[in-house]
């Protein structure tokens, strides 16, 4: 029962670990269809007409001694495309991780 408690304990433990300190992207679309709408493929899809920072803060943030917390990162909005009620955009996001 020990070893089963101990293995519970580091799986959870790595699943609310910080990122490893490296930089990553990842890109955000945001549109009507959530499901398969955005005309590109995407890591996050929000609602309708999200802003660098809306795409910024879903890419970037995590969780720290349990209070949300956003890495630094770049925007890029890389296109934009006609459909549904609002349309689609998406960025891509760039979180640094380390200072």
């Amino acid at each position: 029962m020990q070893k089963r408690t101990l293995v519970l304990a580091i799986a959870m433990a790595t699943s609310f670990a910080m990122p490893a300190s490296a930089d990553y992207n990842k890109r955000v679309c945001g549109g009507e269809d959530q499901a398969n709408g955005c005309p590109v493929s995407k890591d996050i899809m929000l609602g309708c007409n999200p802003t660098e920072d809306d795409a910024g803060n879903a890419a970037c943030s995590y969780t720290s001694n349990g209070q949300r917390k956003v890495f630094d990162y770049h925007a890029d909005r890389q296109g934009s495309h006609e459909g549904g009620k609002c349309g689609y955009t998406w960025y891509l996001v760039t979180c640094f991780t380390s200072k």
